[in-house]
């Protein structure tokens, strides 16, 4: 069997870089949803949530 597609291309950036992590503090605190936290800063909310459920 010969995959396609290289596993780590499709995990490629799962966790936000230490940049993001500092926007999306800042913005939660003001109050904005985890939706709107990830239009902002560009990734899905799905991520914005995983961060924050694991403490990051």
């Amino acid at each position: 069997m010969r995959q396609t597609k290289d596993i780590n291309q499709t995990r490629k950036n799962k966790h936000l870089n230490w940049e993001e992590r500092i926007q999306r503090e800042i913005r939660q605190r003001v109050g904005l949803s985890t939706a709107q936290v990830g239009m902002r800063i560009g990734r899905p909310a799905r991520t914005i949530h995983r961060e924050i459920r694991r403490g990051g």
